[in-house]
């Protein structure tokens, strides 16, 4: 799945409830009165309104989502961190997330992750791969990332009549019923229904740096060059104005546009957690961003899930110059060709 969420706090008024306390993503109906939640970029409800616009909870939290101090002073309810219901019962204090219980003050999950397998490196009690700064787990299964900008660089990559069926769901994933709804026959549009529907998370972010682990274990940080195109320097026939090569963009600029991180360690390069980590240079242009998510999102991560999660599958194979890993190259090129067509 490819996530993207808003960086801002937000109090939606749209009330689509029914019953006594049933809650939905911006609040509930309690007593025959409207309450309103107000989010941070992570979705933990901080403060909980009233109709009269005045605050009757406060919440703050703890990394993984004790509760520091909670104030209410008018009427009772149970949702905090990530919006999960907070079972106090017995005084366990265990966060519903659906797929399983979450323990804040132990950091761990009393029950394995449903998909352990396919994160053999990570232990299946972890929440948010140890990392609940940058990481969020809505369902209990799989991981959001913070960052709203990639959705648009998502879209740039598809036909303009396209992009109205790329939203997110209240969870913060793509929504892969509105994909849908679609029918055009778009390469990158297919290729962005395939990553969704997938078992793994894709994270995409844009970034001129990055953590990653390399070939011992050990955590890394790495920084992405950037030199926009410079006409007294640079010479306009380098540009690739059609998308044919893997490494080239039709605006000029070069450096190190982006890497995508494989949650395995049979790389050089490891992500931090488990997903499929997708940095994009923040330096790009608005071109160059997209034509990089094509190589590396539709090119290497959708190759590394086609593959079975093979790591070496879904990279380049040079001999001197010459890559010759021709799936590998035929992806990126096809997605590429077709951004640069969605882009004019």
């Amino acid at each position: 799945m490819i996530t993207s969420t808003p960086h801002r706090h937000t109090k939606k008024r749209l009330i689509k409830t029914v019953g006594a306390h049933t809650p939905c993503s911006c609040g509930y109906i309690q007593g025959g009165e409207y309450y309103f939640y107000i989010k941070d970029y992570q979705g933990n409800i901080r403060v909980v309104l009233n109709q009269s616009d005045q605050p009757i909870e406060l919440n703050s939290y703890y990394p993984y989502g004790a509760l520091m101090a909670a104030t209410t002073t008018e009427g009772t309810q149970p949702y905090k961190y990530g919006a999960k219901e907070l079972d106090r019962e017995n005084a366990l204090d265990l966060y519903d997330s659906q797929a399983r219980w979450y323990a804040p003050q132990t950091d761990r999950t009393p029950t394995m992750d449903p998909l352990a397998e396919k994160y053999p490196h990570l232990s299946p009690y972890l929440w948010c791969a140890a990392n609940p700064i940058t990481l969020t787990d809505p369902t209990g299964k799989e991981l959001k990332p913070k960052g709203e900008e990639e959705l648009q660089v998502i879209k740039n990559t598809i036909p303009a009549e396209a992009r109205r069926f790329v939203v997110i769901n209240d969870e913060g994933f793509i929504d892969k019923n509105k994909l849908e709804e679609y029918s055009g026959d778009s390469y990158n549009f297919q290729i962005l229904k395939y990553i969704v529907n997938s078992p793994i998370t894709m994270f995409v972010e844009l970034n001129d740096n990055y953590n990653y682990i390399d070939e011992n274990g050990e955590l890394k940080n790495s920084t992405m060059t950037y030199y926009d195109f410079n006409p007294l320097y640079d010479n306009e026939d380098d540009k690739d104005k059609t998308g044919s090569t893997i490494s080239g963009l039709s605006t000029g600029e070069t450096g190190k546009m982006g890497i995508t991180l494989f949650p395995d360690r049979a790389g050089f390069s490891g992500s931090t957690n488990n997903t499929i980590h997708v940095i994009i240079n923040k330096n790009l242009s608005e071109k160059g961003a997209a034509e990089t998510y094509s190589h590396e999102a539709n090119g290497h991560g959708a190759l590394y899930i086609l593959n079975g999660y093979n790591h070496r599958g879904a990279s380049h194979h040079f001999r001197g110059t010459k890559d010759t890993n021709t799936k590998l190259i035929d992806m990126i090129i096809k997605s590429k060709t077709e951004t640069v067509k969605n882009m004019k």
